[in-house]
């Protein structure tokens, strides 16, 4: 957890102010950086973990946008169950909260539907 106000900022400002030798200057720096880099590390972490969903959306996104350009280029953007899965996918690619599992499972079923379509099967 970061700390608020009476934290690493409060404590970084007081060795800044200190006036004492620069040993001393030095340990109470070198505390600081041992209790710092940590929660560094797990803010990091945290960051990383809360955008790796919204990079999975992204990339499903652009997977989609392959997809529709094929269907378009072969044919069949008008079959039926091609325009069913396009229009379920981008639904759930661009509606909040988005279940990453079932557009993940559409996309995913709109590839397998693609290539089992004979090009201009319309």
């Amino acid at each position: 957890m970061i700390e608020g106000a009476d934290g690493l900022a409060t404590e970084l400002d007081q060795v800044r102010a200190m006036t004492s030798s620069w040993r001393e200057r030095r340990r109470r720096l070198d505390a600081w950086l041992a209790r710092a880099e940590p929660l560094a590390a797990e803010s990091a972490r945290g960051l990383a973990t809360n955008r790796a969903p919204l990079e999975r959306r992204g990339e499903l996104r652009g997977l989609l946008d392959a997809y529709r350009a094929k269907a378009a280029d072969v044919g069949v953007v008008e079959d039926e169950e091609i325009a069913a899965l396009l229009r379920a996918a981008q639904q759930e690619l661009h509606t909040a909260p988005t279940s990453l599992a079932r557009a993940e499972l559409l996309v995913k079923q709109l590839g397998v539907a693609l290539t089992r379509r004979p090009k201009d099967s319309r």
